[in-house]
């Protein structure tokens, strides 16, 4: 059986700092400790030996800070040359670049995500675009995320076909001290 092969988009981090994460949650060894270089004996054999079974050919990563949709469409047809794309991951949407900076910002992420949704057809694969919520979640005493938290949620919910919110109600209870 072949591996799956991803398309990693990610607008705020550097494929060496994605790379890291990857290693470190694999590992279960402390970011910050890989990081500052202060790792024992034992979790330096960790991250080796147990990252040795990582398919990291599978695993493309486009780290442009300025990627534009156009350039999303860019990489997929330049990775399928080679081997499919089983699957797409933007980090996050409102990062991209918009066609028209110009416009109105309600405007461009509805053009951002009508043209994921047409990769998504055209390829025929998943993309998962992750999006930041609005501020108004923080507010009004609400702790579970709703659409109409999303930024510029209208055209979000009318092209995805699902919407997930990542949500753990002990981070934000206000009697809890951590």
């Amino acid at each position: 059986e072949r591996g799956r092969h991803v398309l990693l988009v990610t607008l705020e981090m550097s494929a060496r700092e994605v790379a890291t994460r990857i290693l470190s949650s694999r590992a279960a060894v402390d970011l910050q400790r890989i990081r500052t270089g202060s790792l024992s004996d034992a979790e330096r054999r960790v991250l080796v030996d147990g990252n040795a079974d990582l398919p990291v050919e599978f695993m493309h990563l486009a780290d442009q800070s300025r990627m534009t949709t156009a350039g999303i469409r860019w990489e997929i047809m330049r990775l399928r040359q080679k081997h499919p794309v089983d699957l797409l991951v933007v980090d996050y949407l409102t990062r991209l670049q918009p066609a028209d900076p110009r416009a109105q910002r309600y405007l461009q992420i509805g053009a951002m995500t009508g043209d994921l949704k047409r990769f998504a057809l055209e390829f025929d694969l998943p993309v998962l675009c992750l999006a930041q919520l609005g501020r108004g979640a923080e507010g009004k005493g609400e702790t579970r995320p709703r659409l109409s938290h999303l930024r510029e949620s209208g055209d979000i919910e009318q092209d995805a076909d699902v919407v997930m919110f990542l949500h753990r109600p002990e981070r934000v209870e206000r009697d809890d001290p951590d």
